[in-house]
């Protein structure tokens, strides 16, 4: 249900996705490609951040997908990471199969919660391929979810579009041109002018220009903060 997973049940999807580690309800598969529906739906603020011109549905397919996976890889690869953390706690390294919250509680303790010697090497493993991830193809197969023919995943990305203005993840006015205004005779606006200079003086520019200059985490900081 598209209402009980919009930000304001769900604030934050990687606190939500944490969750499933204490589930013997779902697993990943359960619910893998509504959580992705619903990445995807929050992407697109931060893809328009990068790209406006991309606001245009009609912008070239080849563009759109590349360009949106360009700037939504951090994203992306923590995903990826959420998802390798599960399968490291979750699953027996002996059967393959999900473990129970309380049969994974017990192995655990009986490590003293350290991990063994081949979660340590599986973890670096995979972080060293998440690091590296170029494709959508290579983001699914991560994830354990089958990529979408490059048609589909077109009219994926446009979809997510539609449903972020719809359900007010972003407003399409805040990466339009912003128009000078004119006063009653036709002049600039003084206010309008001097707001702007007051702007550039305490902010250095404009708000989307501030995020741009915003320092960037590393993947691994945004991985130790994530947990």
């Amino acid at each position: 249900d598209e209402g009980q997973r919009n930000k304001k049940c769900v604030p934050a999807l990687g606190e939500w996705i944490a969750l499933l580690a204490a589930s013997d309800h779902y697993v990943w598969r359960d619910v893998a490609t509504t959580y992705l529906r619903e990445n995807f739906d929050r992407h697109v603020k931060w893809i328009l951040v990068q790209h406006k011109k991309l606001l245009d549905p009609n912008s070239p397919k080849n563009a759109r997908i590349k360009k949106s996976f360009g700037a939504s890889q951090v994203s992306l690869k923590l995903c990826m990471f959420h998802v390798c953390f599960l399968r490291l706690f979750r699953y027996s390294q002996r059967s393959g199969t999900v473990m129970s919250v309380q049969q994974t509680k017990k192995t655990l303790d009986s490590l003293y919660g350290r991990p063994t010697h081949n979660m340590k090497l599986t973890l670096q493993k995979t972080t060293k391929r998440i690091k590296k991830i170029r494709s959508w193809d290579q983001f699914f197969k991560g994830v354990g979810v089958k990529a979408p023919s490059t048609d589909d995943l077109f009219a994926w990305l446009l979809e997510a579009l539609e449903n972020s203005e719809r359900r007010g993840y972003h407003k399409p006015h805040h990466y339009l041109p912003k128009k000078k205004k004119n006063n009653a005779d036709g002049g600039p606006d003084r206010f309008e002018a001097a707001a702007e200079a007051w702007e550039n003086k305490h902010y250095g520019g404009s708000l989307v220009v501030q995020e741009k200059k915003t320092k960037k985490m590393t993947l691994g900081d945004q991985m130790i903060a994530a947990f």
